[in-house]
């Protein structure tokens, strides 16, 4: 049996299977079925951090429709530098520049942090 029909929004379907000579020996199953991910947005505070004041920066994932499978992945171009944790919390160890990519239902989104050392004073003394 193949049954196909486009979800729009969650909803629950019970499938009952039953023997056609012995319908007292029978199975049932709910599914949820939800809607497909049609797309992910990824936002953080800033795209720039100062090692040398903060290392970490929590990166946010918006999957819709709201009532998709929120299940999202994060990766990271590299993990010599930087480490995403699974609730997108990205922290820092080298100075670089690191895309931080977060995908759900075949879609994805991607930022780029530049990781530096601020110069905070500077102090030149002596001379001519």
């Amino acid at each position: 049996m193949t049954a196909a029909r486009k979800v729009a929004s969650a909803a629950s379907v019970t499938i009952t299977a039953a023997l056609k000579s012995d319908a007292s020996v029978s199975a049932q199953w709910t599914l949820e079925v939800c809607p497909k991910v049609t797309s992910v947005q990824l936002s953080a505070p800033q795209t720039s951090l100062d090692l040398g004041t903060e290392n970490t920066l929590q990166l946010t994932a918006v999957v819709s429709p709201a009532d998709a499978i929120q299940t999202v992945t994060w990766s990271a171009s590299s993990s010599k530098g930087v480490t995403v944790s699974a609730d997108g919390l990205a922290t820092f160890s080298r100075v670089g520049t690191y895309k931080i990519t977060v995908k759900s239902g075949g879609k994805s989104a991607y930022i780029r942090v530049t990781v530096s050392y601020a110069v905070h004073s500077l102090e030149i003394t002596g001379g001519a």
